[in-house]
């Protein structure tokens, strides 16, 4: 009896393109990397409104490649860092979901976008869909929760989908289980995370959307607080909104999200464009000495991941400044894709539970601590 052959598509926003894939099974049949302009995104006074023009892009790239979308059994988003922070899984999108997503209930970023536009589409073709990968899932000890101030603690938010499906990977060529192993893994994309994972959990983190950690092609990250305040004065929210989500980083500096744009230019002798490309690398190396010390030292590998990390020369500046912690392994690009698809065919299968969504966080902050 010939396996049955299920068919997904993956759907996972960034800050800078939106990638779709088409799968039969666990075997990539189509795939797409819209890139978006600045300029394109500019358009948009939030986040929340680039929904259709991102779902069109990739009903538009799927017609154009003659892609059937009729026979779908799964559209399957990125789950948001918008929704709740929920234990990591896969989960039906419902009316609780969407409506969070949407609003941003918990933070803006375009992958709230993922499960809207797999909603949108699996309507379309009476298929289901799904969430998995939820950047927003829960994980975090809690030491790692107490922020600066009282009403700013910090939350597990990461690149959950692409780094625990590269963990899984690294562990299991090495002949272990992700769950034995202590890593600090940086994904160096569009966005920008590292993250220390002990033992199967991501115990700390830094917070890509709540500009935490190294700047990327158009954040932030760190910054110091007194002058950004000086910057931001006189500026309405959606202002001050819009230049954390989309204006800091390489476009700040050098008026590009494009980081090949920028390697480029630093290439052609433009030393400005040297010295901030390598700041952002710089940051992400201090970032995983910080994680690695969360992990007392005690550091199985070191991953570095994500789109950045096509460059050689990127990948070695960060090796350089890290490979004294644990040995250092390059997975360029992102497995997000098929870490989507997976997580949707282990539910069509039955061998793991297709979870609900309730809008309630696993964790509301101190309050069953006791105090004197």
């Amino acid at each position: 009896m010939s396996e049955k052959i299920y068919r997904i598509l993956t759907i996972n926003p960034g800050s800078t393109s939106t990638k779709a894939s088409l799968y039969e099974n666990d075997d990539e049949v189509w795939k797409a990397n819209i890139e978006h302009t600045a300029e394109q995104l500019d358009a948009f006074e939030s986040v929340g409104e680039q929904g259709p023009f991102r779902r069109d892009a990739v009903l538009s790239a799927l017609a154009e490649a003659g892609r059937d979308t009729s026979k779908l059994d799964v559209v399957v988003g990125v789950g948001g860092v918008g929704l709740a922070g929920i234990p990591y899984g896969t989960y039906a999108v419902n009316e609780a979901m969407l409506d969070d997503a949407k609003q941003g209930k918990h933070a803006v970023h375009p992958n709230n976008l993922g499960v809207i536009i797999a909603d949108e589409i699996a309507r379309t073709c009476g298929a289901q869909a799904y969430a998995a990968g939820m950047a927003s899932s829960e994980e975090f000890q809690e030491v790692a929760h107490v922020g600066g101030f009282k009403e700013t603690p910090r939350r597990c938010c990461v690149h959950m989908l692409n780094t625990k499906e590269v963990a899984l990977r690294h562990a299991a060529s090495l002949g272990k289980r992700y769950d034995d192993m202590n890593l600090v893994i940086a994904h160096v994309g569009g966005g920008i995370t590292v993250a220390a994972h002990r033992r199967g959990k991501v115990v700390d983190g830094t917070d890509g959307v709540d500009q935490e950690g190294p700047m990327s092609p158009n954040r932030p990250g760190t910054v110091r607080l007194i002058s950004f305040m000086k910057l931001i004065a006189g500026k309405t929210a959606a202002e001050q909104k819009k230049l954390v989500s989309s204006q800091g980083g390489f476009v700040s500096h050098l008026g590009t999200n494009d980081a090949r744009k920028v390697r480029q230019m630093a290439k052609d002798g433009d030393e400005y464009a040297a010295l901030v490309y390598d700041a952002l690398l710089y940051q992400v190396g201090g970032w995983i000495g910080h994680m690695a010390a969360v992990l007392k030292g005690e550091v199985d590998g070191v991953i570095l991941t994500g789109g950045l990390m096509n460059d050689e020369y990127a990948a070695d500046y960060v090796k350089g400044m890290v490979e004294w912690i644990a040995p250092v392994s390059v997975y360029p690009g992102e497995l997000e894709g098929e870490a989507l698809a997976s997580a949707a065919l282990r539910v069509l299968r039955g061998e793991e539970a297709l979870l609900e969504y309730t809008s309630e966080s696993v964790w509301n902050g101190f309050d069953h601590l006791k105090r004197l």
